[in-house]
């Protein structure tokens, strides 16, 4: 309190800078325009925003130019620009920054949130969270799907076209954004829009996340109890993914399950004559059929001849090329050396 201004350097700044600004604020419009045309024209384009350009600056605008002009620091817009960067909101795909400052008010409400909570607005909006997601994993998600509400359709379709996600030119806001959450659920195995409902979408969903908790020993246990013969898969993901599959389809509508079969062997009897029989029976044939050819997919990525007839034997080499490609180089070479 008793120092004075000219013996601390700090306080001396500090009253300098509040009668400059306090200067600029009382100076005639005209003579602040012509101050900032000359001192913080590059501060004013650099932070312009889209909607700006052709409209004059109000005073608090100018001054604010002025200020980071002269003694650096961000303007408001730079400091928008700045915080959805830093949240992953594509702000240079937004209709102005006004929208960008709400967008950023709803990312601070999703931050509160617990991770349950947030998963449940994921699925709320119609997508299926990422395996073993993180409050942070799913806090980024859900921004990304605010954005792409409150962005123009135009931005909306270069982002489609970034991702390479399949979309036509007359497609509204609402089906490219279908497309989307098909594609987050078709990452967990689970095919949303061929199941008889989104509730039963989500128990599957519930029943992936188990599965993904399980240690790959108690995953390939499950294969065993059920008769599944996938316990030779060596990577957790891969027995995630084949025991996903297998509950999906038994989720699957009948004539749903005929065109999986369709799909995934061309080269069978036709399933549709199934169809004529009793429905249990049938339902049973065609899944093991579903089994066996997400089986051959592994042994096809193995190199293993389909000519092989006997399942076992190919099992049985399906786990002998695991475990080669478990080991390192010096075993790989005592090995080799066994051939002779």
């Amino acid at each position: 309190g008793s120092a004075r201004g000219g013996e601390d350097p700090e306080r001396a700044e500090i009253v300098a800078r509040l009668k400059q600004v306090f200067f600029w604020k009382v100076m005639p419009m005209a003579a602040l325009q012509a101050e900032c045309r000359s001192l913080a024209s590059s501060v004013v384009e650099s932070s312009a925003d889209a909607g700006d350009h052709g409209r004059a600056l109000g005073r608090e605008e100018l001054v604010e130019a002025l200020t980071v002009a002269t003694w650096g620091g961000l303007t408001k817009n730079e400091s928008v620009r700045a915080r959805c960067r830093e949240k992953g909101i594509p702000v240079q795909r937004l209709v102005n920054l006004e929208q960008a400052s709400r967008l950023l008010e709803q990312v601070a409400d999703l931050e509160k949130k617990s991770l349950s909570e947030l998963k449940s607005e994921y699925k709320r909006r119609g997508f299926a969270p990422e395996a073993r997601a993180t409050k942070e994993v799913m806090v980024r998600s859900l921004t990304e799907v605010l954005s792409c509400e409150e962005m123009p359709l135009s931005g909306l379709r270069e982002l489609c076209k970034e991702r390479r996600l399949s979309i036509t030119g007359d497609m509204r806001r609402n089906e490219i954004l279908h497309s989307m959450a098909v594609r987050s659920w078709d990452a967990r195995h689970i095919p949303v829009d061929r199941l008889p409902s989104y509730t039963v979408a989500c128990g599957l969903l519930d029943q992936a996340d188990r599965l993904e908790a399980k240690h790959a020993s108690d995953l390939r246990a499950d294969c065993r109890k059920r008769d599944l013969p996938f316990d030779a898969l060596g990577e957790k993901k891969d027995l995630v993914a084949c025991l996903t599959h297998v509950v999906v389809w038994g989720q699957l509508a009948f004539d749903e399950l005929q065109n999986e079969v369709a799909a995934r062997c061309p080269a069978s009897d036709d399933v549709r004559d199934l169809g004529l029989k009793v429905e249990r029976g049938a339902r049973k044939v065609l899944e093991d059929r579903l089994v066996r050819s997400l089986l051959l997919e592994f042994w096809r990525s193995k190199g293993i001849d389909e000519r092989i007839p006997d399942d076992r034997v190919a099992t049985d080499l399906f786990r002998e090329i695991g475990r080669f490609e478990g080991m390192s180089l010096s075993e790989l070479r005592r090995e080799h050396a066994h051939l002779g």
